[in-house]
């Protein structure tokens, strides 16, 4: 009988690419591109109601 060989890794472990992996989904999806994108349609829809609010006064000017 041999003796048992030792890997260098143990053959449960994560690698490095999963740690990784997970460390950016602990984020979740909010990154810069979310972030850039909430801000543009906050900043439009903000735009658009100023826009249509002006619009409807106008109209009850008249």
């Amino acid at each position: 009988m041999s003796a048992p060989r030792f890997r260098s890794s143990r053959p449960y472990s994560s690698t490095p690419e999963e740690e990784i992996r997970r460390a950016k989904a602990a984020v979740g999806p909010f990154n810069w591109r979310a972030a850039t994108l909430f801000v543009l349609t906050g900043a439009g829809l903000y735009w658009y109601f100023e826009s249509e609010k002006a619009k409807v006064q106008e109209r009850r000017r008249e």
